[in-house]
């Protein structure tokens, strides 16, 4: 007997039949799906899921780097100003150890090491200089001490001025000045320009230095004008006024 085989072509019949299951299959799968996708979409709403640990993790990550890269940071540019402030308080010092060099050198330019070098040669110059100093201040203290001790003071001047005046007669005097150290330079001008202003006129006058340095003035006056006073308090007015005319001058020398 001959076995049965299917037939190799489906009937049109067999194929609407077929076509009809599939299409309904289809609507089914289509339904369930729709279904299926409302009800993640009502759960999701309802409970919504947690954020991905994976993001999470990346974001803490950096912010961990950051948060430690952040002290280095720091810490960093700390030391470049550090930096920065030293350098300059340094060319500072050696910009003020550059102007105490002689000006000779100050226009010169010089490194650091150069500047330094100079400076430490420099010193032993300066203190030879103080030394040198130092000594020529002693030597004018000490003249300075030596020439008040042989010239006499404000008040001794009039110890060492002597004066004398003499009536001649009712119309002439004659004054004789007398200065006993050498240290008074009083000019004779002014003891005749004093007595000038006493009304006297110069007739006649001489000037004698002694051995022992004592200088005298003769001085022979007319009297050109009534003074009021007798010859012999006349006399002492002239003596007075001489007096102070030269303590007034050697006080204006020294």
């Amino acid at each position: 007997m001959l076995a049965l085989s299917p037939p190799l072509f489906s009937s049109p019949l067999e194929n609407n039949v077929m076509s009809n299951e599939l299409r309904s299959d289809d609507r089914i799968f289509a339904s369930n799906r729709i279904q299926h996708e409302d009800g993640m979409l009502q759960q999701s709403l309802l409970f919504p899921s947690p954020p991905h640990p994976e993001l999470e993790f990346d974001d803490q990550s950096r912010a961990s780097n950051s948060a430690k890269d952040s002290p280095r940071s720091h810490k960093k540019l700390s030391h470049n100003a550090y930096e920065r402030d030293r350098r300059k308080k340094l060319n500072s010092f050696y910009s003020s150890l550059r102007t105490l060099l002689p000006e000779s050198d100050r226009t010169k330019k010089m490194s650091i090491p150069s500047t330094v070098s100079r400076i430490v040669k420099y010193i032993p110059e300066l203190q030879s200089q103080v030394a040198r100093l130092s000594r020529r201040k002693e030597e004018v203290l000490a003249e300075i001490a030596k020439r008040k001790e042989g010239s006499p003071t404000k008040e001794g001047i009039e110890f060492l001025i002597n004066v004398s005046a003499t009536c001649l007669n009712s119309e002439e005097v004659m004054v004789h000045i007398t200065v006993l150290n050498k240290n008074i330079s009083l000019p004779l001008s002014k003891f005749l320009k004093v007595l000038e202003g006493e009304g006297l006129q110069l007739m006649n006058a001489s000037t004698l230095t002694s051995f022992g340095d004592k200088t005298f003035y003769n001085l022979h006056f007319q009297i050109k004008r009534c003074t009021g006073m007798e010859g012999q308090i006349f006399c002492e007015h002239l003596v007075k006024v001489i007096k102070e005319k030269g303590r007034d001058d050697y006080s204006s020398i020294q």
